[in-house]
């Protein structure tokens, strides 16, 4: 298991993801970390069986970092676009191209 750090920033009017396209294994832990103590969430459409998964920071932590582990009970190898929202300006990040996990 390895731990994949991304980062949102602003570059301008626009909020990023970088590195927009993440390659990890199964059990491997994502951090979130936005510039400036930003609150955001982390959307992954159809990794639960409920068919989308919302990842916000955890309740009572002083920083506003999103943490994922990716459990092989949700995550099979394959490609998982995702979107990062930026609460306090109300919009979603970009990357490169749209964000993605690729799981190994």
């Amino acid at each position: 298991m390895a731990d994949q750090h991304i980062t949102v920033f602003k570059t301008g009017t626009q909020f990023r993801v970088s590195p927009a396209h993440v390659q990890a294994d199964k059990g491997d832990h994502l951090y979130w970390r936005a510039d400036g103590g930003m609150q955001i969430a982390v959307f992954i459409p159809g990794t639960t069986p409920m068919g989308s998964n919302v990842v916000l920071p955890q309740l009572g932590k002083t920083n506003m970092n999103v943490d994922l582990v990716l459990d092989p009970a949700y995550f099979s190898s394959g490609v998982y676009p995702y979107a990062v929202y930026c609460l306090p300006d109300k919009v979603f990040a970009q990357g490169n191209s749209d964000p993605k996990i690729i799981v190994r």
